[in-house]
């Protein structure tokens, strides 16, 4: 579900990235950058961790179900509050009075978001992946053709603006038609205190993480342009797609596989591990493929003004690989009640990444060194989570040093090849020759080692029989 839903809303990204990149000037790109930052920064300082709380507790009764999306809601009217707020300082820091438009338009995103139902996450605790796909595939598109038609009309930036709000709502309502109710709003301190107990670190770790991830667009128009950010923000875009599966299974898979099987003994714990392994190893591949399509890529579907953003693509595709390493490792800690890892573990990253961007300043390096330093970053605090966990015993280094070395390898043998720089021609047919290498690996992989998941474990005998029961009907056992 999640490999079907990623490659969907993959193909429709980039669709939508090649059509509007027709039709409007990075410029318009660069501004969505700008105010997606903003938003995402607030709103991951402000949170407590309701999805988490959500998949920790699993089965959840309707009034808990009203507090906790009482909760959500509050924080979501006080982030639109807190958009619209900051919408003229950032304007001003920026000197772009389009940008304060922009925000204050975009400060009704978190209010909707926020309103939207918790049953698709709810569902997920049983391994229930319709909900949430649904919406998020209707979302696309509706964002996608919202915005082309817009963009045909008025060729600015209020055609991503416009099918982004469009979007959104839909998806609230497609929500809450799907659980089959609307919540009660009720605000109970006492339930919101328990919480906040836990989600305290919850918000921390948010916090830092979304200045460890979004730091370099942040500081990215100060040394390079505002333009140069769109195409920084395209490349990325693309360099990005393997972690649209590995975010969704970190979350939707991973982390209730940890929940559950960390608890146990050590045969629950080396299938997890084993789950771990397969990613990591379909992640490699994935991000060796990106490198050494890039170039072909930016190429043949995009304008020359973008085809800058094959070398940044190229390098961001690297760091796929070291966060979903991280991103995993963090929900050991986090299952055994230790968050404040997190935290430190982002320090780690922002440390690497400041002592980096130093370097590159210093030097002149330019964006594809800029873009190495956000990768040396994400490097960094790897290696120290991978410490912490090899400490606490949950798991040895071997495996994710032996990858680092050969995905690093890999990478600098394919922008080795001489074919690279021998002609277009020769650069396109590298492309393909990389990516249909990349396909059989993966193919391997999954004949080796099947998805990385473990099988549903079917019901106890005695549920089978009370569903037999209550159908009328029975089933010859072999």
């Amino acid at each position: 579900m999640i490999i079907g839903n990623t490659a969907a809303q993959s193909a429709l990204r980039l669709a939508s990235n090649i059509i509007l990149a027709r039709l409007l000037a990075p410029n318009a790109f660069a501004l969505t950058a700008i105010t997606s930052l903003i938003l995402t920064g607030i709103q991951m300082v402000s949170d407590v961790g309701i999805a988490i709380t959500a998949l920790r507790e699993g089965e959840m009764s309707r009034a808990d179900e009203d507090r906790l999306w009482s909760m959500q809601l509050v924080r979501g009217v006080g982030v639109g509050a807190l958009v619209a707020a900051a919408a003229v300082p950032v304007g001003w820091i920026y000197g772009n009075t389009q940008l304060r438009d922009v925000l204050f338009a975009l400060a009704l995103m978190p209010v909707l978001e926020n309103a939207q139902s918790l049953y698709p996450v709810l569902s997920l605790t049983h391994r229930r992946l319709l909900p949430s796909t649904l919406i998020e595939l209707g979302a696309r598109v509706v964002a996608m053709v919202t915005s082309i038609l817009v963009a045909l009309v008025s060729p600015t930036v209020w055609a991503l603006v416009i099918g982004t709000l469009v979007a959104t709502g839909l998806g609230t309502l497609a929500g809450h038609i799907m659980s089959g109710r609307w919540p009660h709003f009720v605000l109970d301190r006492a339930y919101i205190a328990r919480q906040w107990r836990f989600s305290r670190w919850i918000q921390s770790s948010s916090t830092l993480t979304f200045v460890g991830g979004q730091v370099d667009k942040a500081a990215f128009p100060f040394l390079f342009g505002m333009s140069a950010l769109g195409v920084y923000g395209i490349g990325a875009t693309l360099a990005g797609m393997p972690a649209q599966v590995t975010q969704r299974w970190s979350g939707s898979v991973f982390y209730p596989l940890a929940v559950k099987m960390l608890r146990g003994e050590g045969a629950a714990r080396a299938k997890l591990m084993a789950v771990r392994t397969t990613m990591l190893l379909y992640t490699a591949i994935a991000a060796v493929a990106v490198m050494a399509v890039a170039p072909a890529f930016f190429l043949l579907l995009y304008e020359p003004r973008y085809h800058a953003a094959a070398a940044i693509a190229a390098i961001l595709a690297a760091g796929t690989f070291f966060d979903v390493a991280e991103s995993s490792l963090r929900h050991f800690p986090l299952v055994e009640g230790t968050p404040h890892f997190e935290v430190l573990t982002v320090l780690v990253r922002l440390a690497a990444f400041a002592a980096a961007v130093g370097v590159v300043y210093l030097t002149g390096a330019g964006v594809a060194g800029y873009a190495l330093s956000y990768v040396a970053g994400l490097a960094a605090s790897h290696l120290f989570m991978l410490g912490v966990c090899v400490r606490r015993g949950y798991l040895r280094p071997g495996f994710d040093l032996l990858l680092t070395g050969m995905l690093v390898g890999a990478g600098l043998l394919v922008n080795a090849l001489p074919l690279r720089r021998a002609s277009t021609g020769g650069l396109v047919a590298e492309g393909f020759t990389v990516a249909a290498l990349a396909g059989v690996a993966i193919l391997l992989v999954y004949l080796r080692r099947g998805l990385p998941s473990l099988p549903a474990e079917p019901a106890p005998e005695t549920l089978r029989e009370m569903a037999e029961e209550e159908l009328g009907i029975r089933v010859e056992r072999p």
